[in-house]
């Protein structure tokens, strides 16, 4: 089952082309199931399956409306900038670690407080602590 379909891109740009969007989907997709072998799974959780889509949709955006690949120059004054828009990897690190995470079950529903006490326990409660290397009897 496909985590993502054109027409979910197409939704939120209608002029795309249907062919370019389908292989960078293809690609997208199985770039995803490699850092995230759970997302293959045919029994993958709604929720799941909804999260990974969002990300993926903002990958596949992304990737369409990047640049032919020219360089942009940009200039402000006497300062000027160029930019090379032909490299990048498909997902960007956050990406990565988003989509990780929809595997591992590590999202922030997931996180739980905790302390960890530091005291020793004292066998007859008649003191305390008064430094971290002096009892008083109390």
């Amino acid at each position: 089952m496909a985590l993502i379909e054109v027409t979910d891109i197409q939704a939120v740009l209608p002029d795309v082309d249907t062919a370019r969007a389908a292989a960078f989907i293809e690609d997208a997709e199985a770039l995803a199931v490699s850092v995230a072998p759970c997302l293959a799974d045919e029994d993958l959780d709604e929720a799941k399956r909804k999260a990974a889509k969002a990300v993926l949709r903002q990958v596949v955006m992304r990737w369409v409306t990047r640049g032919s690949g020219v360089n942009v120059t940009q200039q402000a004054g006497p300062f000027q900038a160029t930019f090379d828009n032909s490299r990048g990897g498909l997902f960007w690190p956050s990406e990565i670690v988003a989509l990780q995470g929809i595997c591992n079950g590590s999202g922030a529903t997931d996180q739980v407080a905790f302390a960890v006490d530091m005291i020793p326990e004292c066998a007859d409660s008649s003191g305390y602590w008064s430094s971290s290397d002096e009892w008083t009897e109390g």
